[in-house]
């Protein structure tokens, strides 16, 4: 008789185990120290959408330990606000922002969102209402999202804490939102245009600071800074020196009504604000 050989599947090298790609989770968690506030917070949102978190948390450790394993070696993040550190967190971890916004999908072009790893788009249905149901898809959606006014504040710490660390997706979000609030002070425009690099708002802020009706008051000039308030003058009087009358500063333009109106007035602000020669 034959040799006995053993019944059923003959077993096979083993393959080395893998860590999958997208759901292998660094769960560690570091202690920062935000003005006077400790936060314990997960590093995967940081160091996923930011390079300067990828960056400081692969340097190694110096010779007194590594920073942000408890409250005795917190990791200091200067020049940052509590309030701005709450609203990046908030945004990741769908707080404040998340409860009061409702998204109404639009029927028309589909809105591009660039991420870090591909562009997205996002077409949907019109009348159809929801709660924004991911991370991604809030800066996906924020050009048709309805805030309470309380928010807008909010809205500007993120801009200004995604602009300062380089987060890209939220940064844009926090700069569709505050777009699709509208009603937005010029003065406010202008500062966050200059101080986080959007300057796509700085035409139509300037434009609507030069028309309005009141002059600037010494608060808002000190916002905006001793040269733009003094270019903000200088164009005011070219437009009542130009036009021969105070109405196109007191009453600003309709737009389709008055275009015969809008182009002198455009003249003005481009030649004062963006001609380099001027």
């Amino acid at each position: 008789m034959g040799e006995d050989r053993p019944i059923g599947p003959s077993k096979q090298p083993e393959t080395p185990s893998t860590r999958h790609s997208k759901y292998y989770f660094d769960d560690q968690q570091s202690v920062f120290l935000v003005e006077n506030t400790f936060f314990k917070v997960h590093r995967y949102y940081l160091t996923r959408e930011s390079e300067v978190f990828r960056t400081m948390f692969s340097c190694p450790s110096s010779e007194h330990g590594q920073e942000g394993v408890d409250d005795s070696k917190p990791i200091h993040l200067p020049g940052v606000t509590t309030r701005q550190f709450e609203a990046l967190l908030d945004f990741f971890y769908g707080g404040q922002l998340q409860r009061s916004i409702q998204v109404e999908r639009p029927s028309s072009e589909a809105i591009p969102v660039t991420t870090n790893s591909a562009k997205k788009s996002s077409k949907g249905k019109k009348g159809i209402r929801t709660q924004l149901p991911s991370y991604e898809a809030k800066a996906q959606t924020a050009q048709s999202i309805t805030f309470h006014a309380t928010d807008v504040p909010q809205l500007f710490d993120l801009l200004s804490i995604s602009t300062f660390y380089d987060f890209g997706l939220a940064r844009e979000y926090a700069i569709r939102a505050i777009e699709a609030n509208g009603g937005l002070d010029p003065i406010d425009k202008i500062y966050y245009a200059n101080q986080c690099d959007i300057p796509e708002w700085l035409f139509t802020a300037y434009k609507e600071l030069c028309q309005r009706s009141d002059p600037l008051e010494a608060s808002e000039a000190e916002r905006i800074g001793l040269t733009t308030a003094i270019l903000v003058a200088k164009a005011r009087e070219q437009i009542i020196r130009d036009q021969g009358c105070h109405r196109c500063v007191h009453r600003p333009m309709i737009w389709g009504s008055e275009e015969e109106e809008a182009g002198p007035v455009d003249a003005i602000v481009n030649s004062v604000f963006f001609d380099k020669e001027n």
